[in-house]
């Protein structure tokens, strides 16, 4: 009896150990076929991570180059062009979003203080232009001047009496200049009267007009 389980225990250990044995080889094969699966999986991993970063680099290299035409339309002080490249850059880079706002900020700002600078230049350019105009009427008011004083230099009165209403309509928009022309026509009215010669008892005496007044 003690025989047979002697014998029993031998055969049960001998099972024992065998099945030990291909167990430790399942576990062995199965842990084996677990580190294949895993490596596979690290490197799809890493070829997703460099995948990823590839695309990311290329975006950036896009993203930084954007950047630079926009600073370059900024410098050149083209702001109405800038604003709108980093208008589209926005919708373009959403990770990039506060940086491109500052730059719309940017183009903001200088848009304005052009707008200002540029009413500022119109403003002096027809101050200048205006000043230009009235230097060139009081020139063509002085020739003019000059021109009615010499008619009546020569007693041609009707002629600078014409000469004179002509000016008035000419520079009704400025007073001064209408007030002095309206003396000269006046002068010019009383002074039209044509020289006469008179004789009496054989004698001429020539009769020059004379502007009214008291002597």
């Amino acid at each position: 009896m003690r025989r047979a389980k002697r014998i029993y225990s031998a055969v049960l250990i001998t099972i024992l150990c065998f099945g030990a044995v291909d167990a430790s080889a399942q576990y062995t094969t199965i842990r084996r076929g677990g580190n294949n699966n895993t490596e596979q999986q690290q490197q799809q991993q890493t070829q997703r991570r460099q995948t990823t970063q590839s695309t990311q680099s290329t975006e950036e290299q896009k993203y930084n180059k954007d950047i630079e035409e926009g600073e370059s339309l900024v410098e050149a002080e083209k702001y109405s062009e800038a604003k709108r490249h980093f208008t589209i850059m926005y919708a373009k880079y959403p990770k990039h979003e506060k940086e491109i706002e500052r730059w719309l900020e940017v183009c903001e700002m200088f848009m304005v203080e052009q707008e200002e600078e540029n009413k500022k230049r119109e403003e002096e350019e027809r101050r200048q232009q205006e000043l230009e105009r009235l230097h060139e009427i009081e020139t063509a008011y002085q020739n003019d001047m000059e021109l009615g004083e010499q008619y009546i230099s020569e007693r041609q009165y009707e002629k600078a009496l014409s000469h004179f209403q002509a000016m008035l309509s000419e520079y009704s928009e400025f007073p001064d200049y209408c007030n002095k022309i309206n003396e000269k026509i006046s002068y010019c009215e009383e002074m039209k009267f044509p020289d006469k010669t008179i004789t009496v008892n054989g004698v001429s005496f020539k009769m020059i007009a004379v502007k009214g007044g008291t002597f």
